[in-house]
């Protein structure tokens, strides 16, 4: 990079020699710190001398200088509301040593309403292997998400072509306001796309500002259709049971409202995202055991099954404001069909779950032969084990579906976005994608054990308590702190 800044200073210096009067500029260094050469200012000498001051050399902290970079444009801004922002990114977009993460970055660079054009020296036959992808991937998202532009020169000489360009856009850029129809505010960014009919010209959009979280709704109704619930396995209240059924009714219709407006919102799947995918896994459960509850007229399990549709529904309803762009990873069909067969999957392993911790219960107080609270209220045992059967047995079915599909949507994937390093990084190793497979093998054995082995009662029971653990931990935890290919907008 030292040999090379010479031609990089030498651009970045015709860029502010094309600034106008009442433009404002900053310098920032980094390499293992972060420098401020020069405060905002309006004479180009002084942010020419900036420039020249800057050297290459060290650890990268590039999330680092991003984000004291936007903290500075804020502070700025806060002096003249209506100054358009944007942040030139000159960096091979590797970071070594930075102690804020991408995320915290894009996040803050979205809400600080600043478009981010990144610049990148790619030299040809340089080695582009999985950190070069990586790197590549960063430096096309933070421009992407903040409206701007990623560029990736192949030469030196390049580079003065490449701020010019900025230069102009930046000096030829209209503001289109506009208010929204859509009533849904469901914590989620809008994506604006502005199209024009001018040959050669391009109108890049952004995420704007989120609405509040309307996942709270069917939160809230979950819980008070709990609370009925419970009132009506305790007292065995008529009016009380036909109430909880009516309000889990109002959470499901809810609820198919909230994820029916996202999936309109961008044409993209509603379970891109952790929060996404446990709130379409608690509806596909709230739905499954609502059906359940109709069919067999009986109500008993909905003390147990409400509460895991609150505690689960909080996620998405208290997390923080997600993206609600396009993905290109995303963009295939076999993308929907793996996960609504996993999501299925899951719901009917859930309530599996739930019936085979009925079981315990109930069987616990038969072997006491004390026939009290639980024995009046819940299904006999051999209703509970024929449920849970027919549960474990259509979950399975959806998740081997899901798995299969899985496999064929990766390797499309792969082939479609190769320098995405979510693509990269799937296989085994990942542990969503490991935890998936025991999922898969414990319910495959349940269901072999139970036809060849005659396993059912309360051995089949545990096997769907163990097996929903398993799903759970699959749900939170790992989706949210350890995966590293399942990380989607």
């Amino acid at each position: 990079m030292e040999d090379r800044i010479g031609t990089l200073q030498q651009a970045a210096i015709n860029f502010v020699r094309r600034m106008r009067p009442q433009d404002l500029a900053q310098v920032v260094d980094f390499d293992s710190r972060v420098d401020i050469r020069q405060p905002f200012s309006s004479t180009q000498q002084d942010l020419i001398s900036a420039i020249q001051q800057t050297a290459a050399g060290g650890s990268t902290s590039l999330y680092n200088a991003i984000y004291i970079a936007l903290k500075e444009l804020t502070k700025a801004r806060a002096l003249d509301e209506a100054r358009r922002q944007a942040l030139i990114v000159f960096s091979d977009g590797e970071d070594t040593s930075s102690l804020v993460s991408f995320d915290e970055v894009l996040e803050l660079a979205k809400r600080s309403e600043t478009a981010m054009y990144t610049i990148s020296l790619q030299s040809e036959g340089a080695d582009r292997g999985r950190g070069f992808h990586e790197a590549e991937f960063v430096m096309r998202q933070l421009a992407q998400e903040t409206g701007g532009k990623a560029f990736f020169a192949k030469r030196l000489d390049d580079l003065a072509g490449v701020y010019s360009a900025i230069a102009d856009e930046l000096a030829n850029q209209y503001t289109i306001g506009y208010t929204s129809k859509n009533p849904l505010r469901d914590g989620a960014w809008r994506r604006i796309v502005v199209q024009t009919d001018r040959p050669g010209v391009s109108a890049p959009s952004r995420a704007t500002t989120p609405a509040s979280n309307v996942n709270i709704l069917p939160l809230l109704i979950y819980i008070v259709a709990a609370i009925a619930y419970a009132v009506h396995f305790a007292r065995r209240d008529t009016w009380f049971g036909r109430a909880a059924t009516t309000l889990l009714l109002a959470g499901v219709l809810a609820h198919t409202f909230v994820i029916g407006m996202q999936t309109m919102e961008v044409w993209n799947a509603p379970f891109a995202g952790p929060a996404r995918a446990i709130s379409t896994f608690v509806w596909l459960l709230a739905l499954s055991y609502l059906y359940t509850e109709v069919t067999s007229d009986e109500r008993a399990m909905g003390v147990f099954i409400l509460p895991v549709l609150a505690v689960l529904q909080a996620v998405p309803a208290l997390s923080a404001p997600v993206v609600s762009s396009p993905d290109p990873l995303l963009d295939s069909p076999w993308f929907w069909v793996h996960m609504l067969s996993l999501l299925f999957a899951y719901a009917s392993f859930a309530l599996a779950g739930v019936l085979g911790f009925t079981y315990v219960l109930q069987f616990k107080e038969i072997k006491k032969k004390n026939l009290g609270f639980f024995f009046t209220r819940l299904p006999s045992l051999q209703v509970l084990d024929t449920m849970n059967s027919r549960a474990v047995a259509v979950g399975w079915a959806f998740l081997t579906v899901g798995v299969a599909v899985g496999v064929l949507w990766a390797t499309q994937a792969q082939a479609a976005v190769p320098v995405d390093p979510r693509a990269e990084a799937f296989g085994i190793q990942d542990p969503k994608i490991l935890i998936t497979v025991a999922t898969w093998a414990i319910y495959s054995f349940a269901v072999v054990a139970r036809r060849i082995m005659g396993w059912s009662g309360r051995r089949a029971a545990w096997l769907s308590a163990l097996g929903f653990g398993i799903v759970l931990l699959s749900f939170l935890p790992i989706n949210y702190f350890l995966t590293t290919s399942h990380t989607f907008n």
